[in-house]
């Protein structure tokens, strides 16, 4: 409901929001680990109450008012830091992004293209993020064709 919130928002001063998915396969909620890797968040993402835990061993970022590219910036340069620690040089992070892009979508719709790209960021051997792109012109169409 609080993305459903935030994507209201952002959609009504026309501005973007990204969603992220953070999975860390190494760490469980009960691990040292993952209470730096939390505190790295809170200090790396301005709005600390659009962070939150997802599953058992990841986070959820919502950044409002940045495009994606923006996004993969500010998500790359916190993985940095968590790589940059010493208990974390070999952790295998993956990162699923998606965003508003112009378009009218629910929270649910949003997590349903940010775990798809998450799942897609799992399995990529070359890549541990990955962006669902969405075509707001495409979505558009596809919406008057239903109605």
């Amino acid at each position: 409901s609080r993305l459903s919130f935030e994507l209201r928002r952002s959609a009504s001063f026309d501005q973007d929001l990204v969603l992220a998915l953070i999975d860390i396969r190494e760490t469980r909620k009960q691990d040292p680990l993952y209470k730096i890797i939390s505190r790295l968040l809170i200090d790396s993402f301005p709005f600390q109450d659009l962070l939150f835990e997802f599953e058992t061993n990841g986070f959820a970022v919502a950044i409002p008012n940045i495009d994606p590219d923006m996004g993969v910036q500010d998500l790359e340069k916190c993985m940095k830091k968590i790589h940059g620690t010493r208990t974390g040089q070999s952790l295998k992070i993956s990162v699923g992004l998606s965003s508003r892009n112009g378009r009218l979508i629910s929270g649910t719709r949003l997590i349903s293209e940010t775990k798809s790209a998450l799942s897609r960021a799992k399995k990529d051997k070359k890549s541990s993020m990955i962006v669902f792109r969405p075509d707001p012109v495409k979505y558009r169409e596809y919406i008057a064709s239903k109605m």
